[in-house]
């Protein structure tokens, strides 16, 4: 919990009525563990957090802190931070929290305030497994957005900005299009964009080099000695320093850089602008330490300037970020897999993903099959097809099916060819996808597997009774946005299931559950498991 991380804060839980269901608090370590007693119908819930002690700057936290669980669960993990708070933010102005609006707040806000996230390891800051791998990076950017948001709070007390909390709530409105350039949602504040731009430069300037400044004082040690609170049995290798620089991060310092040039033309943030393009995704901070240029007083009088400036001054700032976040043309509609390497197992089902350049007007692409060593009809149904985008649809499934024999026959392939479309020409390179039936007669190598456990639903989303349940579907693959691969259990007194043959690297799983007219339910919350 928390952007410090934040001990002893406070919690509120509210479902989605905004009724108190629950009150906690964080214990010394800024976590929690609690049991949440609501039916299905009032999520989601959203949880608050205030008071406390923020483990880094030694104070209560300067802004309340949000998040939401879209859906109940047998167990779930929720981080209560900065970001997550931006998130949240963005929904409810969105038109509220759903599944649409929590996932394009998260998307907006890993994007837009970045301060370091790399989504490889944190694809989700409220649903992310805080690990030895992941720790450090969510303090260090968890603080840096706390510190852009307290800078940007002092920066502005003269003109009656006050509070954390108005600085957060003027970000969230102004995010609501995917830009922080003073147009947004009600709420926006011109000013108040325009200095936080500057604010993140210099806090991304000093995140750069691992010398982030809280209360003008680094704060690299506090942020250490708080990861070892969070994680006593970590090394002490685990701290700030081991955080990579991310291609997010160096895109955002870039862009608020600019920003600050912009209204300045100040050649010192030019240097320090063309230093930064030079620095590699992955560096290590010690690898850049002492290489870039001073522009500390170029930048603090950039701030300052936008604090108090002109209407004129604020949109120099605020339209260089417009600007540079413009999309660029639409590019030819190309049609082609996404991945050209697919297993499953006899009896089984797996989709391959087919995607497209841009979603502008329908599109077809028809596909056929081509043997290899598996025979078609016999080993997996070969009959040809054709895949339809609706008007802005980008990506869509070919389902392929194996069959099931009895006979020991080793593996056996097959392709899937892309072989026309509705103008040839949107055809790109990834036009064959290969794909490989495991024999299960076969003596296999012993691979990893995982055992997934839930609980029968017994009533609906909408809260309505369940009276006619069939079965459920187990969707895995090595992406949290790409469950792929999927598994059809037509027994609805089933609670648990063992997906075997994963190969080595991080697996991620969901549970849908369907009833006998074929309705099907959302997913499940996703886990995941590394197979070493």
């Amino acid at each position: 919990m928390g952007d410090g991380p934040v001990a002893n804060a406070n919690l509120d839980v509210f479902n989605k009525n905004d009724e108190l269901v629950l009150t906690y608090s964080s214990d010394d370590q800024a976590s929690y563990t609690f049991t949440i007693k609501e039916k299905g119908k009032n999520y989601p819930v959203r949880f608050l957090a205030y008071n406390g002690r923020d483990m880094v700057t030694g104070t209560i936290p300067d802004f309340v802190m949000t998040a939401a669980l879209l859906r109940p669960a047998k167990k779930s993990r929720g981080n209560i931070n900065p970001h997550s708070t931006i998130m949240i933010g963005i929904a409810d102005r969105l038109g509220g929290i759903n599944d649409v609006n929590y996932y394009k707040g998260r998307d907006i806000a890993m994007a837009a305030l970045n301060f370091g996230m790399d989504r490889a390891l944190i694809d989700d800051p409220v649903a992310a497994d805080v690990t030895d791998l992941n720790a450090p990076m969510l303090v260090k950017a968890s603080e840096s957005l706390g510190e852009m948001v307290r800078r940007t709070r002092d920066a502005l007390i003269g003109t009656g900005v006050t509070t954390g909390d108005a600085v957060m709530a003027a970000l969230s409105a102004d995010l609501v299009d995917g830009v922080l350039d003073g147009r947004g949602a009600n709420g926006v504040d011109t000013r108040i964009a325009a200095v936080a731009t500057l604010t993140s430069a210099q806090v991304l300037v000093e995140g750069l080099v691992n010398d982030l400044k809280v209360n003008g004082v680094s704060a690299t040690q506090r942020m250490d000695d708080a990861i070892q609170t969070i994680m006593p049995r970590a090394p002490a290798s685990v701290n700030t320093e081991s955080v990579l620089i991310s291609a997010g991060m160096l895109k955002q310092a870039k862009l608020t850089l600019q920003a600050a040039w912009a209204l300045t033309r100040d050649p010192a943030i030019d240097e320090l602008y063309n230093a930064v393009t030079r620095i590699p995704a992955g560096s290590k901070p010690a690898s850049i330490r002492g290489t870039l240029p001073d522009a500390d007083a170029s930048l603090a009088t950039a701030v300052e300037t936008a604090a108090y400036g002109s209407s004129e001054d604020l949109e120099l700032v605020n339209s260089t970020m417009r600007l540079a976040a413009a999309p660029e043309p639409p590019a030819d509609p190309e049609i082609g897999f996404a991945d050209s390497q697919h297993q499953l197992a006899e009896g089984g089902q797996t989709l391959i993903l087919v995607e497209r350049a841009n979603g502008d007007g329908p599109a077809w692409v028809d596909y056929e099959f081509v043997a290899g060593t598996a025979t078609p009809g016999v080993d997996y149904a070969s009959t040809p097809g054709r895949v339809d985008f609706a008007d802005g649809q980008t990506a869509k499934y070919i389902t392929v099916t194996a069959f099931q024999d009895s006979v020991s026959e080793g593996a056996e392939t097959f392709e899937v060819h892309l072989v026309g479309t509705s103008d040839g020409s949107f055809l790109n390179a990834n036009t064959v996808a290969s794909v490989t039936i495991a024999d299960d007669e076969a003596v296999a190598p012993t691979l990893g597997n995982a055992t997934l456990r839930w609980t029968p639903p017994t009533e609906r989303e909408d809260g309505s009774v369940l009276d006619n349940l069939a079965g459920y579907k187990v969707h895995y693959g090595t992406s949290q946005s790409n469950l792929s691969t999927v598994v059809v259990l037509d027994n609805p007194g089933l609670s648990s299931y063992v997906v075997d043959n994963l190969d080595q690297g991080t697996w991620y799983f969901a549970v849908t559950a369907f009833d006998a007219d074929g309705r099907e339910s959302s997913f499940s919350n996703v886990g995941s498991k590394m197979i070493l």
